[in-house]
């Protein structure tokens, strides 16, 4: 009898140290999305920030932003200019934090990069535009 609970000891021990290494080793597991992923993401975090912002906000500065990628827990965000990653960075940083927490169920860090190559999304909406004659 005391022989089978040292085997079945020895036995928890090594499924113990497996385990370990499993927990350890996936630290270095690293995601890869892909860019239809990057955009039904991005699609979700728009939705939360939507019902937080006001539609011109939306409008104007998180529609022609840009999930490039998520790399090593953290979120590439490309922005048009560097006024528009300054502007971003200090009136809607926390807000887009907190989206894609809620988005992935974990926390990101959050990168914005300057990509000179993103379109500048145009709002289609139904209102008539109006315009001052001087």
């Amino acid at each position: 009898m005391q022989q089978t609970q040292e085997i079945n000891l020895n036995i928890k021990q090594e499924i113990s140290e497996d385990n370990k290494k499993l927990i350890y080793n996936s630290q270095n597991i690293k995601l890869s999305y892909s860019r239809l992923e990057l955009d039904n993401i991005w699609i979700r975090i728009i939705d939360i920030l939507s019902s937080k912002l006001k539609k011109p906000s939306i409008q104007t500065w998180i529609l022609p932003l840009k999930l490039l990628n998520i790399e090593n827990d953290t979120a590439l965000i490309g922005v048009k200019n560097e006024f528009t990653r300054n502007f971003i960075f200090q009136s809607y940083h926390s807000y887009i934090e907190q989206a894609l927490k809620e988005a992935l169920a974990h926390a990101l860090a959050v990168r914005y990069i300057v990509d000179n190559t993103i379109e500048i999304a145009i709002p289609n909406n139904n209102e008539p535009v109006q315009a001052k004659i001087s």
